[in-house]
């Protein structure tokens, strides 16, 4: 039996299994994603947000011999996160040693 009989065949049984066998076989050999698919994706991201990490920064004592730090940021991160110079920023360190910094609003 070719394909085409067979098609005809399954829609002649049952129009709804025809379809859903046709979306299935669509799905499997084209592998596209749904529309719905790729909405529930951007939409997971949008709500759920995966943090960005940056490493490279370092901490370099002041020279004016007053024991405070100067924090350096890794290249784009004030940029990506819209931070700019005269900023407020707080700094956290987390129980895993990270140090976490949120611009003060």
């Amino acid at each position: 039996m070719n394909p085409k009989t067979w098609a005809n065949a399954l829609y002649e049984y049952s129009p709804e299994l025809a379809n859903d066998v046709y979306f299935e076989l669509e799905n499997i050999f084209v592998k596209k994603p749904s529309w719905h698919t790729e909405l529930t994706k951007v939409v997971h991201n949008w709500v759920n947000p995966v943090p960005k990490t940056y490493e490279g920064g370092t901490i370099e004592d002041a020279p004016d011999g007053s024991g405070d730090g100067i924090l350096t940021f890794p290249e784009g991160m004030c940029e990506d996160l819209g931070w700019k110079e005269g900023d407020t920023l707080n700094l956290e360190i987390q129980d895993d040693g990270n140090l976490h910094i949120t611009k003060k609003s």
